[in-house]
């Protein structure tokens, strides 16, 4: 995966919105006209410093400066390059399908229930964050401490933060859940 830092990209474009030249931009940050021109062309090594003071000259943070830039193609995860994740008590595997996280705050999950299965072997609790599970297929119930919910294929629940949950498959047929979750 490429990654490309917007450091030149934006630098150039904060100097031309406001019609500066390197020069210019050099007296009004205090750094060289050597230096922006590196950056600008992204053969530059700028320090932390350095950082700050465009970020603060630009009137944006530091991070904002610093964001790679994502290309559309790089945010395609194939079917065959998906990785599988399960808890410690989880009885069966996630299908991970949407592309690393760095790139995005929300994970994609793909759980497959086969008949008799139980998503794992006790509840599982999220405390931080909340959940969304689609059921693509099959029949499924939602085990929560002191309930059950049945879900059929279409249903759609949303899971709170904190609330102990785990998923069964009591039919005769596979079910499929498809999970959107924040990441970690």
């Amino acid at each position: 995966m490429e990654k490309t830092y917007q450091i030149g990209s934006r630098l150039s474009g904060y100097r031309k919105a406001h019609g500066l030249t390197i020069k210019e931009m050099a007296v009004k940050t205090g750094l060289s006209t050597a230096l922006l021109s590196e950056l600008e062309r992204g053969i530059g090594n700028p320090t932390l410093s350095v950082l700050e003071i465009l970020a603060g000259t630009m009137g944006i943070s530091v991070s904002a400066l610093l964001e790679q830039e994502v290309k559309n193609a790089s945010l395609v995860r194939r079917r065959c390059e998906r990785s599988q994740t399960g808890g410690p008590d989880a009885r069966c595997l996630y299908d991970v399908l949407a592309v690393s996280p760095i790139k995005s705050r929300m994970e994609l999950l793909l759980l497959e229930l086969e008949p008799g299965m139980y998503s794992n072997d006790r509840l599982s609790v999220h405390p931080y964050w909340e959940e969304i599970a689609y059921v693509v297929s099959g029949t499924v119930e939602i085990l929560f401490e002191e309930e059950e919910i049945e879900l059929r294929e279409g249903d759609t629940i949303r899971i709170l933060p904190g609330r102990g949950h785990r998923f069964a498959n009591q039919t005769d047929e596979r079910a499929m859940v498809l999970f959107a979750q924040e990441s970690r």
